[in-house]
């Protein structure tokens, strides 16, 4: 999935709470659900041609 520049989350709350966000505007999320609690989730994903992996623990 390739995702369109100018997206930053931060700036879009920003444009949120300005109340200034318009339709056109692409909020990118991701919801994940399985039968147990989920504990962790390694995202990777490229930036400029490097790639890069994150990890997300809860808890």
């Amino acid at each position: 999935m390739t995702l369109n520049p100018n997206t930053d989350p931060q700036e879009q709350l920003k444009r949120v709470n300005k109340g200034t966000i318009t339709e056109d505007d692409l909020i990118y999320a991701i919801t994940l659900g399985y039968q147990s609690s989920i504990e962790k989730v390694i995202i990777k994903y490229q930036y400029l041609g490097v790639s890069y992996k994150k990890v997300v623990t809860t808890g």
